[in-house]
């Protein structure tokens, strides 16, 4: 078990239960919230190793609040990941865009996604 905590952010609470399960059963300390007013406090108390941020949301896109927390919190150490399920291409200008330190596609499904936290959280 890696110990590693992953901070995850999704407007869907049925994708946020499933990525949390996922991640849990991989061997991760999951946490995730719905709600981004909720956000600065998840990540002070929880101190997570990895962020990632859904790109599409009704009130604000992920690609605004990482634009947000790489300038909110310049001391930030933690990756922030941005995850979606659009097209790979448009997924990687808007992180580029964003200042996100990469992506991740939902589009090949769970196994994918863990398999890539992995390689960022070098495991």
């Amino acid at each position: 078990m890696s110990g590693k905590k992953i901070l995850v952010i999704d407007d869907s609470e049925v994708m946020l239960k499933m990525l949390i399960k996922s991640l849990r059963d991989a061997g991760y300390v999951a946490r995730g919230t719905t709600e981004l007013v909720r956000f600065g406090r998840h990540l002070q108390e929880f101190q997570p190793d990895l962020v990632l941020v859904d790109v599409l949301m009704p009130d604000i896109g992920g690609d605004e609040v990482c634009r947000d927390l790489k300038e909110g919190f310049k001391d930030l150490k933690v990756p922030v990941y941005l995850i979606s399920g659009m097209a790979e291409g448009e997924l990687h200008n808007r992180a580029r865009l964003a200042g996100a330190d990469g992506y991740i596609s939902k589009r090949s499904g769970f196994q994918k996604v863990l398999e890539r936290i992995g390689e960022v959280l070098g495991r």
